[in-house]
């Protein structure tokens, strides 16, 4: 009897985490669940496979570096355009400021103005894009990879345009 008290592996039960341990119950309970065997693969044109043939989206192999992205969705797109985001930052009243003061990159004046210009960059692609019929817009410093026969329109100017018309207020 002194050596079941002292040996452990002698007391358990063939239960692997012990009899009564809440774990060993979840996991018994838990395999109850599962399914013996899998369901069968969805053909083409039933379920939500699309038909053999359908028209695949124009974007296919369109691929963003990430923070690439500035409206819409690269997955789902079908008119994509992009923009030069170097020339579009600088043309924030909040980065024009920036180089007017002088104020180093390093301090925190300068990270608040380049958040700042990073949302106004974002509502204004948004709203230029909308208004010219693209629902994706993505950086051109950050494309990783497109298909050759994707033509992506360069929102560039007219982003710029609005861009230099806004005040800091706005």
């Amino acid at each position: 009897m002194n050596e079941l008290k002292t040996n452990p592996s002698l007391q358990r039960s063939g239960f692997p985490f012990g009899r009564g341990s809440l774990r060993g119950i979840l996991i018994v309970g838990l395999l109850g669940y599962l399914p013996l065997s899998l369901p069968a693969a969805p053909r083409a044109g039933h379920g939500f496979l699309a038909p053999a043939g359908a028209a695949e989206s124009v974007t296919q192999g369109l691929k963003v570096k990430p923070g690439g992205l500035l409206f819409g969705s690269t997955r789902h797109c079908k008119t994509p355009a992009s923009v030069d985001y170097r020339r579009v930052l600088a043309a924030t009243p909040e980065m024009r400021k920036v180089e007017e003061e002088g104020i180093d990159r390093s301090s925190a004046r300068y990270q608040m103005l380049r958040s700042k210009a990073v949302r106004r960059i974002r509502k204004v692609v948004r709203v230029v894009a909308v208004e010219l019929g693209h629902d994706c817009v993505v950086r051109e410093d950050k494309i990783r990879s497109k298909p050759e026969d994707l033509i992506l329109a360069d929102l560039t100017e007219a982003v710029v345009e609005r861009l230099e018309a806004q005040g800091l207020d706005d």
